[in-house]
């Protein structure tokens, strides 16, 4: 995605491209990018201080963390259990099995994890005292894309009550909005699934927008396809349901990024379809033949 206008500051956090734009003082647009960078440094799993890392490697040990996690954490049970498992946060052993325990942007930051996790958890049974937080022993966080997204909103919520402007921030794709633009709604474009153009063009003046693709982090397997990031909740494998990009709008960036994950985790795109219209969603799906599938009032949102 890509939003056009001439107050933005980008830079580069939590493995992506970031962009901020706002009315507000050119001070708290830094301010609110360094706010980005601290959420990263609380939330990566491949930085081996930080909250989710410590957490991941307690073994059920309790971890104080930071208010910010705590508020991640609650986020990621939520929509764990409202898309009915379909956003599960609790994959990480598989990933990093499959062959992405590194990052993509600094080879020397690697996910250790204790030999005796595994895939697949509740985390609703995660305990929270304060900022206290203690995790079954076998449970592991991966904050994904919901990460990313909860920190748009973050982001663009604080950058709003500080500055009195409107604010929009957009982390590797995933836009929130905060305010209305000064231009009367923010055009936001949505990429083709291989990022080499826009291929349509949405207006937004409120709430988030998220895009999930198996075609942007991918590396080699031993044979057959390629590995993506995936994973089905089921089968701890890549996603080969047919659908290969879902975008989805939503009241924030988090709740839109969560239900990305429906259509992966469906039987195939015509379930797909139909799970996120039950959810009443607007959404954009591609399928592995190019054809694009509407869902919802999406069309209401197009330019």
């Amino acid at each position: 995605m890509e939003v056009d206008s001439p107050s933005t500051l980008e830079f580069e956090a939590m493995g992506s491209t970031c962009r901020i734009i706002s009315g507000a003082d050119p001070h708290l647009l830094e301010v609110a990018g360094e706010r980005v960078q601290q959420l990263e440094s609380l939330w990566s799993r491949f930085l081996p201080h930080s909250d989710i890392s410590r957490l991941n490697g307690a073994s059920g040990i309790p971890v104080e963390v930071s208010a910010d996690t705590v508020e991640l954490l609650r986020a990621s049970a939520t929509a764990w259990k409202t898309t009915n498992g379909a956003f599960d946060p609790t994959l990480l052993p598989a990933l990093t099995a499959l062959g992405y325990a590194k990052s993509r942007t600094n080879s020397t930051h690697e996910t250790e994890l204790p030999n005796h996790v595994t895939s697949g958890g509740d985390p609703s049974l995660i305990r929270v005292d304060g900022c206290r937080v203690q995790f079954p022993p076998h449970l592991t966080i991966d904050p994904g894309g919901v990460g990313k997204g909860l920190a748009a909103d973050i982001v663009a919520r604080e950058l709003h009550s500080q500055g009195g402007e409107s604010a929009l921030v957009e982390i590797g794709g995933d836009v929130s909005v905060s305010g209305h633009s000064p231009y009367g709604r923010w055009v936001v474009n949505i990429w083709d699934p291989y990022r080499t153009e826009p291929v349509h063009q949405i207006a937004l003046q409120a709430g988030g927008v998220a895009t999930s693709s198996i075609c942007l982090r991918t590396w080699p397997s031993d044979n057959g396809p390629k590995f993506h990031h995936l994973i089905d909740p089921v089968t701890h494998t890549p996603t080969r349901n047919g659908v290969i990009a879902c975008t989805v709008i939503a009241g924030t960036a988090a709740w839109a990024e969560a239900f990305t994950k429906v259509a992966f985790a469906a039987h195939d795109i015509e379930m797909a379809v139909a799970e996120l219209n039950a959810f009443h969603l607007a959404a954009l799906l591609t399928d592995d033949d190019g054809s694009e599938h509407i869902v919802g009032n999406w069309k209401e949102f197009e330019i």
